[in-house]
């Protein structure tokens, strides 16, 4: 027998789950950064006409929280770093390595 929440075409009831989910893991900066990841591997299979418009929008969101991240947090992902690279390019991935570099830095003197 069919399962009508996996069958349906309609995915109303995907976009609550994931708004849920987005509230659950509000204080957990990794967690949503996952969520913009799957969001992103959304958009990339969906309508090229909305396409660009999508990767902005959430390019402006993943960007403050990287910034609120911790680098090594988001470097030990290889998700998120595939993220990273799709969206700022390489220069995203080298500016995360830098932040690690400078902390140790820090942390050494």
């Amino acid at each position: 027998m069919n399962n009508p929440l996996t069958t349906s075409t309609d995915t109303t009831w995907a976009s609550q789950a994931n708004m849920r989910y987005w509230d659950e893991v509000k204080g957990d900066v990794i967690g949503r950064l996952r969520l913009a990841d799957a969001y992103l591997a959304r958009i990339n299979i969906g309508e090229w006409s909305q396409r660009n418009e999508r990767r902005e929008w959430l390019k402006m969101r993943v960007g403050d929280l990287i910034r609120s991240a911790k680098a090594e947090d988001v470097l030990g992902d290889p998700n998120l770093v595939g993220m990273v690279r799709d969206l700022y390019g390489e220069r995203g991935v080298t500016r995360l390595r830098d932040r690690v570099a400078n902390s140790a830095n820090s942390a050494n003197r």
